[in-house]
């Protein structure tokens, strides 16, 4: 996160390029061109401007937020060094947050929503192009559909993505968000990963599971590696698997299957911790004192909603994911920063993913990157 003073990659002068083509090929002409003042978007105005014959107009209001002295600090980074500042970011409604040396969230919805009033008093007609960032983009959808306020974070956003509003009788309506049609040309990059897709679930595919998840590992330079493992077979087998990645083995908690019963083997526990993994038991993120309601009263809570919901990519994919969360708030593998989950359908391994990990209270906030293995049509 920040604003510096970086120029575009040549990824990113390929999206300018593609965004500037399509922007000119239009029907409809831009009949003005606003940008923040910053490099980058500077450098994307001038792409665009280029391409339909305008020259951008610097608005300093349209800039991104002033993150003062944690400029340049990733998210991973900052929730580790400033835990406390962090949990206070993550109320996407409280207005009063400031970065430390830098910008009071509700002055930055302020000059931003300035910014979009100066441009609307010029421009009451006409097709404008505003070239922002991430933060100013979400500020200005805030100001602009205020019955979505409290959505104002949850924008997807991606670079050279194109939001249209239109502005008819003082009120703002969304006509697309985010649209990046255009970046999809045969010369962008892409990134190809082979998948593996099982004709049955179940341990038979563990071995073929774990070497797909450990050569992508390797290849991405990823760290940890969380397995979900029940009697502990799977997360030995891991352990064998991984030479060059920390193994964290999740197991099922104490008192699922019975009360006082734990399903991890003794001996799969030792050969797991003589491996140098490390074991995790704690209460299921999606299928803690919720479920104790739904046994009671018949009834499902959100915590088996979001399970269920999960389930139809698969149980391994909803297992995949709810470890990560486990991991996270156990402090066993770093948010933000990606790594892969194993889990399986009906024992052993058949299901493989590259995640961001995030807490299991900002599950939102967690990102699958990649699918590497799972059952076909389970």
């Amino acid at each position: 996160m920040g604003r510096g003073e970086s120029a575009l990659t040549e990824q990113g002068k390929r999206q300018v390029a593609a965004t500037a083509r399509r922007l000119a090929a239009e029907r409809r002409r831009v009949a003005a061109i606003y940008t923040s003042p910053l490099p980058r978007a500077r450098e994307t105005a001038a792409g665009i401007g280029q391409a339909v014959g305008l020259d951008p107009i610097p608005l300093d209001d349209l800039r991104e937020i002033d993150f003062g002295r944690l400029d340049g600090l990733t998210l991973a980074e900052m929730a580790a060094q400033h835990p406390a500042l962090y949990a206070r970011w993550q109320d996407k409604t409280d207005t009063d947050f400031a970065w430390p040396g830098g910008e009071r969230r509700g002055d930055f919805f302020r000059r931003v929503a300035a910014a979009c009033d100066q441009i609307l008093a010029r421009h009451p007609q006409g097709r404008i192009a505003v070239v922002g960032h991430g933060g100013t983009i979400r500020a200005a959808l805030a100001h602009l559909l205020p019955e979505q306020l409290a959505e104002w974070w949850a924008y997807a956003l991606d670079n050279c993505g194109i939001t249209e509003l239109a502005w008819e009788n003082e009120t703002a309506r969304m006509v697309v968000l985010n649209d990046t049609r255009h970046l999809e040309e045969k010369n962008m990059p892409t990134i190809t990963v082979p998948t593996y897709y099982f004709e049955q679930p179940g341990p038979q595919n563990s071995a073929q599971t774990l070497d797909a998840a450990r050569r992508r590992a390797e290849e991405l330079g990823l760290q940890t590696v969380l397995v979900a493992s029940t009697t502990g077979a799977t997360g030995a087998q891991a352990v064998a698997a991984f030479q060059q990645q920390q193994v964290v083995v999740v197991t099922h908690s104490t008192g699922f299957e019975a009360p006082n019963v734990q399903e991890l083997q003794a001996e799969h526990r030792a050969a797991i911790e003589a491996g140098g993994g490390q074991i995790l038991t704690c209460q299921h993120a999606l299928g803690g004192v919720n479920r104790a309601v739904r046994k009671k009263m018949g009834t499902y809570l959100t915590d088996e909603i979001i399970a269920y919901t999960l389930r139809t990519f698969g149980q391994g994919v909803k297992v995949c994911l709810e470890i990560a969360m486990m991991a996270a708030d156990a402090g066993l593998v770093r948010v933000g920063e990606p790594c892969v989950a194993v889990a399986g359908t009906e024992g052993g391994a058949d299901t493989a993913v590259v995640l961001v990990p995030a807490n299991a209270q900002s599950f939102f906030d967690l990102r699958v990157l990649e699918i590497l293995a799972k059952p076909h049509g389970r």
